[in-house]
């Protein structure tokens, strides 16, 4: 690849080359400035003055007043452009909901009985087979490393141990 900086020999013609159109613009070779011939100029004759008296007459009250029925409104500089757009209808009311489930392990009693520790959403509930977890969700079987869950739609869960899972139940 070939690279301008490594050149040495075309570096020193760019920089001679330079420094010769340094000397020449400095020694002012070669150039003039062009002859441009005078302006004449005139004075503004009176009668083009700016009318300054008239403008109050724009704004006067009296002025605004027979504006005001060629407009519609209180204020002539009312605009009905820059409306912002209609807001969209409000969402329906939601049906369901989600409510996130934990299993956090199990205690088995003396008699045998497992009784499973599950976080619903800000609830902790503790209980053997049969117990409701949340809605209509029951506790369905508790082994070591799952729970099942089950509904009355015959829908069945299973929760990992410390392992997130969401549910959708129904708002009342």
């Amino acid at each position: 690849m070939y690279s301008l900086v490594k050149d040495r020999w075309l570096t020193a013609a760019l920089q001679t080359g330079l420094v010769i159109l340094l000397v020449l613009v400095l020694k002012d070779w070669g150039g003039q400035l062009p002859v441009f011939p005078n302006l004449k100029r005139r004075p503004v004759p009176l009668s083009q003055a700016v009318p300054v008296g008239r403008t109050e007459a724009l704004f006067s009250a009296a002025s605004l007043a027979q504006m005001m029925p060629a407009t519609n409104a209180a204020n002539p500089f009312f605009t009905a452009h820059f409306r912002p757009p209609p807001a969209p209808p409000p969402p329906p009311p939601a049906t369901t909901r989600k409510v996130e489930l934990i299993y956090q392990g199990f205690f088995q009693v003396e008699s045998g009985s497992k009784y499973a520790f599950i976080k619903a959403g800000d609830s902790l509930v503790t209980g053997p087979v049969g117990t409701k977890v949340v809605a209509d969700w029951v506790v369905a079987g508790i082994e070591l490393n799952t729970v099942a869950l089950t509904n009355n739609a015959a829908q069945t869960n299973l929760l990992q141990f410390n392992a997130k899972k969401e549910v959708e139940i129904p708002v009342k």
